[in-house]
């Protein structure tokens, strides 16, 4: 696994870095498949008050067992709490709790796939983190688009 890395404009930074996500999976054993780091968030002209999406974990079943695809986008450095190693480690083990679940009795084609989205909110000069998790049913209109896709494959 090589991670893709779009480089960020001054100003802008990712919350986690290539070698602390190569250490989780190292740690974990997960099967992730692919890593982006893929620039910002919105456009680096526009800071407005709002919902900024860090973190894209894609999950899925292949071969029996799950597989995994992790995009990261930066976010502005001035949007950011001084303590950013400690948002990094909430990320990094969050990341590690999804990947880490007990496996389901049945993983086979039927096992929808799933989609971690880790939203970061810009209100009033504090950063909050909100983390959801949603079934592939989410999509519905997109399933098609979403399926085109087929990076785990990689």
């Amino acid at each position: 696994m090589k991670p893709y890395l779009k480089k960020l404009p001054n100003g802008w930074a990712f919350l986690v870095s290539i070698r602390q996500i190569k250490d989780l999976i190292r740690q974990t054993g997960a099967d992730v498949r692919v890593v982006e780091f893929k620039g910002t968030a919105h456009k680096p002209r526009e800071f407005p008050q709002g919902s900024y999406k860090g973190v894209n974990i894609d999950a899925r079943v292949d071969g029996g067992r799950w597989c995994y695809r992790f995009r990261f986008s930066g976010l502005p450095e001035k949007a950011l709490p001084p303590d950013r190693a400690g948002l990094s480690e909430l990320i990094l083990a969050d990341i590690t709790d999804f990947i880490s679940r007990p496996p389901v009795q049945t993983l086979d084609t039927t096992t929808k796939p799933e989609h971690r989205i880790m939203f970061f909110r810009f209100a009033d000069g504090n950063l909050t983190p909100n983390f959801s998790t949603q079934k592939q049913d989410f999509m519905d209109d997109s399933i098609e688009m979403y399926e085109r896709n087929r990076w785990w494959e990689n």
